[in-house]
């Protein structure tokens, strides 16, 4: 499920995930007191955060429009 804007608390809590998966780009800037936020929610809901390596230089939004028919 795409998300518009910093809702993964949210989401997590009206879908009730075990697990939210996401680069770790968002350990700093403007992300980083969501990414606290969702880790304590999904603790409380007895879910995992699973942060992969973030790849500098690659755009998740050019994929997508490539891919696009």
């Amino acid at each position: 499920m795409p998300l518009r804007g910093l809702l993964y608390t949210e989401i997590a809590k009206l879908i009730n995930v075990d697990y939210f998966v996401h680069g770790t780009d968002w350990k700093k800037g403007p992300q980083s007191k969501a990414r606290k936020k969702l880790i304590q929610t999904m603790k409380e809901i007895n879910g995992e955060v699973i942060e992969v390596k973030y790849t500098k230089n690659i755009s998740s939004t050019i994929i997508k429009n490539k891919i696009k028919y």
